[in-house]
């Protein structure tokens, strides 16, 4: 139910409580995006910090990156294994066919 805020006058409406682990991932990406990216380089512009930005989520983060939900590989490389996989399960059973002469 929304209350009046005292001192601004505003009305304000606060969310029930949720699990406190919900947070979690997002915390963990901006951690890793300070650390690996943030606190190593110095830039002149804010423009420099968007491609920048951009370029550790588009071409590191998500393609090369090392993930320890995907067994330490990068997702190309274990998307590249589940795609092999999948097609030398295709291969193997197309190569069932007997020859009965």
């Amino acid at each position: 139910m929304p209350r009046l805020c005292s001192f601004s006058g505003h009305e304000v409406e606060h969310k029930p409580q949720s699990n406190c682990w919900d947070n979690a991932p997002m915390e963990s990406f901006y951690s890793r995006l300070k650390i690996e990216l943030i606190y190593s380089m110095d830039f002149c512009s804010i423009s420099e910090l968007k491609l920048s930005i951009f370029e550790y989520i588009e071409i590191f983060y998500n393609r090369q990156r090392r993930n320890s939900g995907l067994g330490y590989v990068s997702p190309g490389t274990y998307e590249q294994t589940l795609l092999a996989a999948s097609l030398g399960g295709l291969l193997f059973a197309g190569n069932n066919s007997t020859n009965d002469e």
